[in-house]
């Protein structure tokens, strides 16, 4: 949020960024570098476990295996489709 703030300060469209704001009722939290580790490291990681499974079990089978290759190489969706078009 803060970093489509400037973004709309930069265009020149603040105002209307504000009203969109305004109208949706939106909000971020500031958060420091230490807030955001510690939400990570508090992940619990059995529920992460839980959507996984049946993300798979719903998805089309291109869409489970793009998933599941992303879960066990750690690579970000981008970095995933990246590899995917180098060897292909």
């Amino acid at each position: 949020m803060a970093s489509l703030s400037n973004l709309a300060r930069y265009l020149g469209v603040y105002e209307e960024w504000k009203r969109i704001i305004k109208r949706f009722g939106l909000n971020w939290e500031n958060w420091n570098g230490l807030d955001s580790f510690m939400s990570i490291m508090s992940t619990d990681l059995a529920s992460i476990e839980e959507w996984l499974e049946e993300a798979i079990r719903k998805l089309p089978q291109k869409y489970a295996l793009a998933l599941i290759f992303m879960a066990l190489t750690g690579l970000r969706p981008n970095e995933a489709c990246c590899s995917h078009l180098e060897v292909s």
